[in-house]
């Protein structure tokens, strides 16, 4: 092919500057630049063959590249579930005098690292050494991956405020950059932090871009996470024949990464999702896969997995097995959960009180530097009124800062309390606050009803009206749940379509006749011109005496296992389940 006359010389120049730019990179260089490519695009094993051979090469290279090489054999221990010796390299390159980017990228590492151990204490130190490093980083990717992991860690505990206020601080400062990993990380926690909030449609969205930026950046891992994250919001929002879409392409693409922790969650969910559509024995296939290393994923229990194959057995209608199930969740107990997450928010909350008081000291000593200065001040009046103002200026940041600090925690408070869709107590919290009101009532011998609802059919709401109309009907009943149940009923949204309602100081009959008061109050809700009809199930059991949460949760949901399956819009008496057992 002939090329347009005067381009041929050019294209000689081209290629010259080209051959020569090469010529001119040190051979070890290209090497590394080539680990590193390989690192984010490949199989960790890639990397990791690449590393063990350069270092069998070259026994002299120096602390820089070294250094390169140990970071990214940290992600490779990370990856391969060997926590242990990713913390134990990385306190060995803290110990070294290495750049403030290898600083800052080891910290990272060695968070996520000391999280999957649920090594918290270590975890909040890494994070306070990060955090102070951002002061002296310039590159705006780097501060948004700081930020993006305390994004994470603040959401790990519930503190939904910070975390959504750090993943929005890390996502503007990713977003200055052109880092596209960076970028994807960040919208990731972004997505996490509106998840945990339950705003599920702006975690939708964020998952969106997470996962487009993610495949522009080319990390099978971030992409994995990515989609992860795609199919547990949708799985959140009822839509689990899109969820199980999503979940199955990022198992996949986890597998081919082998990236065993994220491998392990996406079957869980994925499991969850299957059982959700009836599709039980696939659902149960998945947790056979997911209990041998379950202890290795912080946010998955065998109390979840027993909770799971419950769930599978009611679905088949294999009643014994699933009650068997329930008998285990309760052996489990949540006792070593609650202490973690107490301990977990105990750490969090003293490692921010630490942050805020370090910046109100540093404050107050500026603030003390200025009168000092204003005593031996100039006598000139303009100098004068200068150190005033600025004295005036501190004292008012002290006050602006302890007033957001008080503010964040109400905000806090508020958002790891109550539900952010219906208003209700989230599943947590309600359980805490029937275990305090059933403490009070076993020491008066009063009569208790916990009762569990769940709304019909609410997938096919979701399939046929929109999830919009869906978040319509679960605030309404929100609203109609707090009009028929005020205090000192405690009501709690506690799964996706899930509902529970604590009655004090009424029996079951006086609370089945109160359901039944509910159940005529509900009308269709009116969503863009259509009507949403909808019903709903209840289990019922009453309380007396010292009475354990566990066991009427167990007995609220096999009578709700049993109004679904007689055909729904039913209320069922856990004392009538009895009574036709014992008959």
């Amino acid at each position: 092919m002939l090329l347009p006359r005067g381009l041929s010389p050019l294209l000689l120049l081209l290629c010259s500057a080209f051959a020569w730019s090469q010529a001119e990179l040190d051979p070890l260089e290209l090497r590394l630049k080539h680990i590193e490519q390989a690192h984010v695009s490949e199989h960790w094993q890639v990397s990791q063959d690449l590393i063990d051979q350069l270092r069998d090469e070259r026994p002299d290279l120096g602390v820089a590249d070294r250094t390169r090489l140990d970071v990214m054999e940290m992600r490779n221990f990370a990856l391969r579930g060997m926590q242990s010796e990713c913390i134990e390299m990385g306190d060995e390159l803290l110990a070294r005098p290495i750049s403030l980017l290898h600083r800052s990228r080891t910290l990272q590492r060695a968070i996520n690292c000391a999280l999957h151990q649920e090594r918290f204490e270590l975890a909040f130190d890494y994070l306070g050494a990060a955090l102070r490093l951002l002061p002296e980083i310039e590159d705006p990717a780097r501060k948004a991956d700081i930020l993006s992991l305390a994004s994470r860690m603040h959401w790990e505990v519930g503190e939904l405020a910070l975390s959504l206020r750090y993943a929005a601080e890390s996502l503007d400062l990713a977003l200055r950059s052109d880092d596209l990993r960076s970028i994807c990380d960040s919208y990731y926690s972004l997505a996490a932090s509106q998840f945990e909030a339950s705003l599920l449609t702006a975690s939708l969205q964020s998952s969106q871009e997470a996962w487009e930026r993610c495949q522009q950046a080319g990390d099978p891992v971030l992409i994995a996470v990515s989609m992860a994250m795609m199919g547990r919001v949708l799985l959140g929002m009822g839509r689990y024949d899109d969820a199980i879409g999503w979940l199955r392409r990022a198992i996949d693409v986890y597998d081919r990464a082998a990236y065993e922790t994220g491998l392990t969650l996406a079957r869980f969910h994925l499991a969850i999702a299957l059982v959700e559509v009836g599709r039980a024995a696939e659902g149960l296939a998945l947790l056979e896969r997911v209990e041998p290393i379950v202890d290795q994923v912080p946010s998955v229990s065998r109390a979840d997995l027993a909770d799971l194959r419950a769930r599978a057995f009611a679905t088949d209608g294999d009643w014994d097995a699933a009650l068997a199930q329930l008998e285990q969740v309760r052996a489990l107990s949540d006792d070593d959960d609650s202490e973690r997450v107490r301990r977990f928010a105990y750490l969090q909350a003293e490692f921010e009180s630490q942050r805020r008081e370090q910046e109100i000291r540093l404050l107050r000593e500026q603030s003390r530097v200025l009168e000092l200065a204003e005593e031996a001040g100039s006598k000139r009046t303009r100098n004068q009124w200068v150190v005033g103002v600025s004295t005036a200026t501190v004292a008012l940041l002290l006050v602006g800062l302890l007033v957001t600090f008080r503010i964040d925690r109400r905000r806090f408070r508020r958002l790891s309390r109550y539900d952010g869709l219906t208003g209700l107590y989230n599943h947590r919290c309600f359980h805490q606050q029937v275990e305090a009101a059933l403490r009070e009532l076993g020491t008066e011998n009063a009569p208790a009803v916990l009762v569990a609802a769940d709304v019909d059919l609410f997938k096919k709401i979701n399939d046929r009206f929109g999830h919009q109309a869906g978040d319509r009907v679960l605030r309404h009943l929100g609203e109609i749940l707090r009009d028929k149940f005020p205090a000192p009923c405690i009501l709690g949204r506690i799964g996706g379509e899930e509902f529970g309602i604590f009655i004090p100081e009424q029996n079951r009959l006086q609370v089945r006749q109160r359901i039944h008061g509910l159940r005529d109050a509900l009308e269709p809700v009116e969503y863009q011109r259509r009507t949403i009809e909808f019903t709903l199930s209840f289990g019922l059991v009453e309380s007396r005496g010292n009475a354990r949460l566990e066991t009427l949760r167990r007995r609220a949901d096999d009578a709700l296992y049993r109004a679904k399956r007689s055909g729904r819009d039913e209320l069922i008496d856990a004392a009538d389940l009895d009574t036709s057992r014992s008959g």
